[in-house]
């Protein structure tokens, strides 16, 4: 177990407009796999079977989206590095400089699934 409020203060907590944190958790989970805690699993995840362990896990959305629902990634990864290098100020890499937006104005899923499948 591991206290979210160490890895991102409460005063930090990022909320879409809708009220969800999805923003928060993926900042929360990025940070956790960079303290090389192991294989991160959603808790709304229902697994048929044990996942293997490996360097790098992967959930799929898609056959062309990685979900981060199910995620481990070395600490030092460069994946990794880009991850938690997001935070206010972020530019997607697939936005121009002036399409820059508030962190909690991008499109559900900027700061999760595409910037990961992304990266």
């Amino acid at each position: 177990m591991h206290d979210a409020g160490a890895i991102l203060p409460k005063d930090r907590l990022l909320r879409y407009p809708n009220g969800s944190y999805a923003i928060s958790s993926n900042l929360i989970r990025y940070r956790l796999l960079a303290q090389a805690v192991g294989l991160y699993v959603d808790c709304d995840v229902f697994c048929l079977e044990p996942i293997a362990d490996a360097d790098y896990i992967f959930g799929y959305e898609t056959n062309r989206v990685v979900n981060t629902a199910v995620l481990k990634l070395p600490a030092g990864s460069p994946t990794l590095a880009e991850l938690c290098a997001i935070d206010e100020g972020w530019l997607p890499p697939w936005r121009q400089p002036s399409e820059r937006l508030p962190l909690a104005e991008y499109a559900w899923g900027a700061t999760g699934p595409r910037a990961l499948s992304h990266y």
